[in-house]
């Protein structure tokens, strides 16, 4: 169980390392975008018609990799109903937590999946981008499949914690 954890731990750094670049710069532009549209509005009276969908369309893809991160970091936000001071039994919770959450993104998988097929029959485009609602849809996707890859990978290192009979070590 305890290799199981450490290769998929492995696979979800290496894809961290493209996430991290990806979200500095979506930041970046989403700043960029956002600055030159206030730009626009107070100097010349006019906005550009195209930085609101750029720019929900960058900060859909910020919430969707910074829920990833959140994930693979451990720092969901999250109630703790019990606390427990056996080790044992917090393993055990936690794996009860990871379950109900897979659970969650696995709906939330399904529920994308369902947009992305009904949104392919009408294959519309994004007014003032030169993108599809298709493909702005299937940014969910790819979302939720990287959430439940490390929601996958923390349940594998909490079943190798519980395991091992020892609690889980901080990152």
């Amino acid at each position: 169980m305890d290799k199981i954890a450490k290769t998929l731990k492995n696979i979800s750094n290496k894809v961290y390392i493209v996430e991290k670049w990806v979200l500095m710069i979506a930041v970046i532009a989403v700043t960029a975008v956002n600055f030159v549209n206030v730009i626009m509005r107070y100097i010349f009276k006019s906005g550009l018609a195209y930085c609101e969908n750029l720019s929900l369309t960058l900060f859909m893809l910020l919430i969707l990799i910074g829920g990833n991160i959140a994930v693979k970091s451990d720092s969901e936000i999250r109630i703790d109903v019990c606390r427990f001071k056996d080790v044992r039994k917090k393993n055990a919770f936690k794996l009860i937590s990871d379950i109900c959450s897979i659970i969650a993104l696995v709906c939330l998988l399904l529920g994308s999946i369902a947009l992305v097929q009904h949104t392919a029959q009408y294959n519309q485009q994004v007014a003032t981008l030169p993108i599809t609602y298709l493909q702005l849809y299937s940014l969910l996707i790819i979302g939720s499949i990287l959430m439940l890859f490390d929601h996958v990978v923390v349940l594998f290192k909490h079943l190798a914690a519980i395991q091992t009979g020892v609690e889980e070590e901080a990152e």
